[in-house]
């Protein structure tokens, strides 16, 4: 793993240790690296805010959970990362990869959870750009009402979803070894 040399006299092996877990899994969460490291949550979370305040590392808020990734992982990459460590939405993005242009349906059969939680994961996903929105009328696929993306094999007419970048997805997977 990579070292801190910045501020030597600074860096504690706690520091470092929670640093590296931080480089080996990226939006960690404070709770795990505590349990992982059987470091208290207390001094995790002073160590987290020095390691942010000296800009090595940075974190995504979503409610009251926080996930930390060291300043080298950009934005897209940190949103990204975020739900492929959510089991549901993980699913969801890995069932896309394999069968682009699934219905909302075909989802929900397929990774056997009900159509609402189904719903839900999408909406997320579509807010954050993960995946998008695509109408078929009469076996064309259209991004818009104006562009007919293709002709397609998708039964009848109605909403399916695809993945906005599958390659930056399997870039990423490939890149931090994420492998379910």
């Amino acid at each position: 793993m990579e070292k801190c040399n910045r501020n030597k006299e600074l860096f504690s092996q706690s520091r470092q240790m929670i640093y590296d877990s931080i480089m080996s899994s990226p939006g960690i969460h404070l709770r795990k690296l505590s349990r992982m490291l059987k470091i208290s949550k207390t001094t995790v979370s002073y160590h987290l805010r020095w390691l942010e305040r000296q800009e090595y590392i940075f974190h995504n808020s979503y409610g009251n959970y926080h996930q930390y990734y060291s300043s080298d992982v950009g934005s897209k990459e940190a949103v990204m990362l975020s739900f492929l460590r959510k089991t549901t939405s993980r699913i969801i993005i890995l069932f896309l990869l394999n069968h682009p242009y699934a219905s909302q349906v075909d989802i929900s059969r397929s990774i056997g959870k009900h159509p609402t939680t189904v719903e839900f994961y999408l909406k997320k996903l579509l807010e954050h750009e993960i995946i998008k929105h695509l109408s078929v009328v009469n076996k064309k696929i259209f991004y818009d009402e104006n562009e007919t993306i293709m002709e397609c094999i998708p039964e009848g007419n109605g909403c399916f979803y695809t993945l906005v970048d599958p390659f930056f997805t399997c870039a990423l997977m490939k890149k931090y070894k994420l492998i379910f």
